[in-house]
């Protein structure tokens, strides 16, 4: 399933609209607060999802991004150290405006220097440990959401 995304500038005046190449920045840059458009104006980013092979495209607007805290432990994997990284997404549905959330994941791996060599989306729903998302709903419902 592919995954568009654009990213859209807040400012009516601007209203600067972009696809995202990596859609893994684009979700850090919204959890850590750092969306922002070229024009310095805070920016959102629009998601469809082609369900039932694109018979059914689902739009929404990304709400809220959480992590995990702690992070899951990372493992050795060959010469790689391999890191799981759980998101739950917060979004609301273009259509109805319901809140939903999307829990995408993707493996890091590094080298033995710590730089990233690799970063792979899953591709599969996540399979999450309970303490991992009790942390991640606990987050979204302080800060209002219904999930």
């Amino acid at each position: 399933m592919a995954t568009n995304r654009i990213k859209v500038c807040s400012i009516p005046g601007c209203g600067r609209r972009a696809w995202v190449p990596r859609l893994f920045d684009a979700l850090s840059e919204i959890q850590e607060g750092r969306a922002r458009c070229e024009c310095g104006g805070k920016s959102y980013l629009l998601l469809e999802f082609s369900f039932g092979n694109g018979l059914y495209p689902h739009r929404c607007r990304v709400l809220d991004v959480f992590l995990p805290k702690p992070m899951p432990r990372s493992w050795r994997q060959g010469r790689f150290k391999r890191s799981f990284i759980p998101y739950l997404v917060i979004v609301e549905s273009c259509g109805n405006r319901c809140q939903e959330a999307w829990l995408p994941y993707w493996h890091i791996d590094r080298n033995r220097r710590g730089e990233i060599v690799g970063v792979k989306f899953g591709q599969w729903a996540s399979f999450l440990r309970a303490e991992v998302l009790a942390s991640l709903m606990k987050q979204a419902r302080a800060k209002g959401y219904k999930v």
